[in-house]
């Protein structure tokens, strides 16, 4: 006894040990490491923690602390806000046992619309849109989701965006219907039909069509409107894939009816000029003079699609600070995320958790990890790379990196031949391609490379890919637990085997 008790206190002070260690680790794997700029550098294992506290947050806010899509949630399909909870619950492979609860209510909710109405929305092209993403999150698939009144599949995809105009207007709801039904056709590289009332081609121009002219970034409208942060966040999420394409887009301009014919990376580089002059001196983003933490999201999205890391580039870092700061400032202390600061929000709900503001910051911080991870796109829902692909990407993007100024045209060529390689639909992961593209017009070497926008007509249909859950990931706190088992198990052991010594010997004894 004398033995055990020993080490039972031995035991104990390892225990208590190992709590106020996992403890320290873990506040500082939310926070960060801080300089005196407010600027704190964020590791993998941080945007994961922080991720995990805000779906925390959001499960025991909503009722059941055991699961993250309740019966409740499962309920409250008809609201676009639980869409995005399960869209961003699914990007992140968070574990729960609902989902296909989920989907099948969510196909009998859209199945009842289109029974009695006929459509989903008479106005909102949005509606199809956020409930395609969500299935293709939960691993469904839009092209064949619930019946209409006469039994027949309905297409979420064409009902929504290429077909949507037979109807009403894909434009009906401004820039933000096109963005997101570009979104939505790019996130399985759905083909369009040749019969179909828009294109990829005819939603880029009417993208382009719409760019405020005086600053380069976009608003919600078409004439005469002002540019908004959010909005032209958008725009450059859905233009990502086409960043890398040469095609040059012939359109007659909104707001001062001029012709003009552009590609989709002069476009985006004018946005992105506008959305770092706009950048706060902490590194946030909002409306005039008020900050939101869901208009850093969208920025963080939009930088991430583009491949722009936000630590380096000189153009979103003011004050030290970057996007992912301003954004991180806003997590509270029951892990949701506040709209805005105390000192920010004059309405009085500063500082307070916010369901839309929670979820639009997850799948933020899922588009800031997949990037660098070295996943696809937020957007991007086909299979992850295979590691051959990962790996010539990467050595084109070195590639790329070793050429200067006075590169021979040999090598500028050797580089585009290597880039030609990479197939047609994941080029657009080669993220320096541009600096390629800029020497190769000043070197006079050709560039016949293919357009992309005939890159991705490739699915007639096609189920979401739900990546293996990595939200739990490998952080220093649960390294720390499954240690301490570890050291229990061991002394347990060791003590068995003494008391087994002592025993014998006290028989041995006698």
């Amino acid at each position: 006894m004398q033995i055990i008790n020993k080490k039972m206190k031995r035991f104990m002070a390892l225990v208590l040990f190992l709590a106020v260690l996992s403890s320290n680790i873990s506040s500082l794997s939310v926070y960060g490491a801080e300089n005196e700029k407010n600027h704190k550098e964020y590791s993998s294992e941080d945007v994961l923690s922080a991720a995990k506290k805000a779906l925390e947050y959001e499960k025991t806010s909503i009722g059941d602390k055991n699961k993250l899509i309740d019966d409740d949630i499962v309920m409250s399909v008809t609201d676009s806000l639980t869409d995005w909870l399960c869209f961003g619950a699914g990007r992140f492979g968070y574990e729960t046992d609902n989902y296909e609860k989920y989907i099948d209510t969510l196909k009998t909710y859209v199945s009842g619309k289109y029974k009695k109405d006929g459509t989903l929305s008479d106005s909102e092209a949005t509606a199809w849109h956020t409930i395609s993403l969500t299935a293709l999150s939960l691993g469904s698939d839009p092209t064949s989701f619930g019946v209409d009144e006469k039994g027949d599949a309905i297409n979420l995809i064409a009902d929504g965006v290429y077909n949507r105009s037979k109807t009403v207007s894909l434009g009906n709801q401004g820039t933000n219907a096109y963005s997101w039904g570009l979104i939505t056709l790019d996130s399985m590289c759905f083909k369009v039909p040749e019969d179909a009332s828009d294109t990829r081609e005819s939603i880029i121009t009417s993208i382009l069509s719409r760019q405020v002219l005086s600053d380069g970034g976009f608003g919600l409208s078409s004439i005469n409107d002002s540019s908004d942060i959010d909005i032209t966040a958008m725009v450059c999420q859905a233009l990502a894939p086409y960043y890398n394409s040469e095609e040059e887009y012939s359109y007659k301009n909104y707001n001062d009816q001029k012709e003009y014919k552009k590609s989709v990376r002069q476009v985006v580089d004018e946005a992105l000029e506008f959305l770092s002059k706009k950048q706060f001196e902490d590194g946030g983003y909002g409306y005039g003079d008020s900050e939101s933490s869901e208009s850093a999201a969208q920025v963080i999205v939009a930088l991430t699609s583009l491949g722009i890391d936000l630590n380096s580039d000189e153009r979103f870092i003011k004050n030290e600070c970057t996007v992912l700061d301003a954004l991180m400032k806003y997590q509270q202390k029951d892990g949701g995320f506040a709209h805005a600061n105390k000192e920010e929000d004059q309405s009085g709900s500063g500082g307070e958790s916010n369901y839309l503001a929670t979820g639009q910051a997850v799948y933020a911080l899922n588009s800031y990890y997949r990037f660098c991870n070295g996943y696809r796109r937020l957007y991007d829902f086909r299979q992850e790379e295979s590691e051959d692909l990962k790996e010539k990407i990467k050595e084109e993007i070195s590639l790329i990196d070793g050429l200067e100024d006075d590169s021979s045209k040999e090598d500028i060529k050797n580089a585009f031949d290597k880039y030609k390689e990479i197939e047609e639909s994941e080029r657009s992961y080669v993220n320096n391609y541009k600096k390629l593209a800029d020497l190769m017009e000043k070197n006079g070497v050709k560039n016949d490379s293919e357009y992309l926008s005939k890159a991705y007509e490739i699915n007639h249909k096609a189920e979401g890919y739900i990546p293996d859950s990595y939200i739990k990931g490998t952080n220093t706190q649960f390294i720390i637990i499954i240690l301490g088992i570890l050291i229990l198990l061991a002394i347990a052991a060791f003590v068995a085997v003494r008391i087994r010594s002592k025993r014998i010997s006290d028989l041995n004894a006698v």
